[in-house]
Parts: structure tokens; sequence; C-alpha cells
């Protein structure tokens, strides 16, 4: 579809987005071809060795356009819920971040939509050891200049989404919001648990109540039907360390310690990074040598001048955290390939 009008394949679409007809062979006359000269090889063979470089330009509206695709027969991974342990966990999720970095850095890609079903779990037997593998890049974009500063709309799956994602607002997408993203994917598994039977637990309706266990808890605010809840919620759980501890590390399952741990650093990292700590949009304050607590200074979010929103400035920090999580997946990974041995 181009432009609200059907297009017939892959060919029409492209002329369609080129702004160009489609052209007959028939309609077009062909330059006569030239013959190329003979030209003496070393075993006294005459031959047309450079024939190819002669042979006469079409008109490019005639040539056929292809678009390869690939159809994949038999499965390569599987849901991340098919891990056993934390420790495989992390390193499926390790594994998937370093190659979001790989293509971010290497290609100018931003996936923007890590969640559970885009990561696989690949491996995991005797002969071959867990791994990750980040998939589906839909809604990715290329981090080039032209699409810098352009605001690239909401994408992603709830409960993952970053708080400037779920707001759609101004501020730049950049390889933060899918680092965000992976933090929620942590939060979210690590309270509803791994295995079928923990997550049917915590679904379960109960017969007193008519509520489950989830429904009950502070995360479950984070797949409200009002994108401006979602998002407020999300600010007052991560804005401090002890929003997040009594929010959302109070409700991890007790076996997932590790998952705690990692919880833990990257929030620090995310959200209590120098220069642009915290995540509620707060009344400006004014600058002090010491650490001001702002934990009762939470507003809701608004474009009030007065309001201070530290999202936007932390844009400015990005290489330095971006760097400072990597190091600390790399980390995790290995304490825990250690720990299966």
């Amino acid at each position: 579809m181009v432009d609200g009008e059907m297009c017939i394949d892959t060919t029409d679409t492209i002329f369609k987005l080129l702004n160009a007809e489609r052209v007959d062979r028939s309609e077009i006359e062909e330059p006569e071809s030239q013959e190329p000269p003979l030209q003496h090889n070393d075993g006294d063979v005459f031959s047309h060795s450079h024939a190819s470089t002669l042979e006469p330009k079409r008109d490019w509206r005639c040539q056929p356009l292809r678009a390869h695709r690939r159809i994949v027969m038999t499965p390569i991974g599987f849901h991340i819920h098919h891990a056993q342990t934390q420790e495989e966990l992390i390193i499926v999720l390790a594994d998937a971040m370093r190659c979001h970095s790989s293509v971010h850095n290497h290609c100018g890609i931003l996936h923007r939509d890590i969640s559970e079903n885009n990561i696989l779990m690949v491996g995991g037997d005797k002969d071959a050891p867990v791994q990750g593998l980040l998939i589906d890049f839909d809604y990715s974009i290329p981090l080039d200049p032209e699409n810098a500063g352009r605001r690239p709309g909401r994408s992603g799956t709830l409960p993952y989404m970053s708080i400037g994602n779920i707001e759609n607002n101004d501020t730049q997408r950049t390889a933060l919001d899918d680092w965000e993203s992976l933090l929620y994917l942590i939060c979210w598994t690590a309270t509803i648990g791994l295995t079928s039977e923990k997550r049917s637990k915590i679904r379960e309706i109960a017969n007193d109540t008519k509520r489950s266990v989830l429904s009950k808890l502070p995360i479950h605010k984070w797949i409200d039907d009002d994108e401006e809840v979602i998002a407020y919620t999300k600010r007052t759980h991560m804005h401090s360390k002890d929003n997040f501890n009594s929010n959302i590390l109070q409700h991890f399952h007790g076996e997932y310690d590790q998952l705690i741990f990692l919880a833990i650093e990257l929030h620090e990292a995310l959200f209590l990074h120098e220069g642009c700590e915290g995540a509620a949009a707060l009344k400006q304050l004014p600058t002090r040598k010491h650490p001001v607590d702002r934990s009762n200074l939470i507003s809701t979010p608004t474009t009030s001048p007065e309001l201070y929103d530290p999202l936007p400035k932390r844009v400015q920090y990005e290489q330095a955290i971006v760097q400072n999580l990597e190091q600390v997946m790399s980390r995790y990974r290995e304490m825990m390939i250690e720990g299966l041995r």
C-alpha cells in the first residue's frame, strides 16, 4: 500500500516510491551493441575478455526488480520462558543486548522493541550452551542525521515501553530507551516468575476477591489502558532507590537474588546517573553541592516550564550510561556462566 493505493507486487511498490512509471521494453529503443576489440592473451588465444564493459546501458525502468526473501522452515530458538533458571535468563538477555549494541554501533540501527517475544533462547543442552538472540526489527529505525531530531512515534510492547516512548514526547529516542525496556522486562519476568506454574499462580483469580495476585501489585499499573497512567506510574516507580525497592523489587520472587542485584544496578545506571537523577517531573530545584531528597516532590508530568524533567537531559549522557550498562550485563553474564559450570 503506497499513498492509499494497493500495489500489485514489490516492483510496483518501488516504482511508486520513486515516482516513476514502469516502461515496456518494446517502447524503448535500445542502443546497438558495440563489438569489443579482440585482445590477445598469454595463451595465444583471442577472446573477448572485457566485453562486459562495453555492454549497452539499458533504461533502468526496463530492469526487473527483485526482493530477496528468506523463509525459515525450522525453529532456531525458543521463547525466554523456556529458561529454567535465573542464570540462563541473564545469559540470554545479555547476549541479546550485546547483539543490540553491535547493530546499534556498527549499523546505526535502533531496535525500539525489546520485549519477551523478541528475544530467543538458543541452545541450552549438553552439546550447546545457552545463548540469546535478538529478533524482529519491524519497529527499528536508522540513526542518521535525518532522524536525529525527529520523534519516531510510539512503538513497542507493553509493559516494556520506555517512559518517553509511552508519552510519545519530544525527547530524542536513543539506545537508552531500549535499555530501559530491558530493565522493565527483567522486573516483569522476576515478578510473575520464570516457570509456567509461577505465572499461572500469580494470575489465578481468587474466589473471595475476584482478583489475581498480579492485579494487586504496583507493577500491574504498567499494563493499564491509559498511557498517561502507565507513564506516570513508571516515573514514580523509577524515580528513586526507595521507590524502586518498595514498588518493584520487594515483589520479585525470593529465589531470584541475581535478578534483584542486576535490576538494582541497571536502575542505578539508567535513572540515578549524576547530572540527570530521577524520573519524575519535579519543581525546578536550586543547584546544591549535596544531593537533595526529591522523593516527596513527585508530581504529575506536565508541560509547564516550571517543571524539571531529567529524562531529556539523560540523552546528553547516553554514551557513558550505555557503556556502563554494557559492562554490567557483560559482568553478570560471566558470573552466570561460571555458576552453571
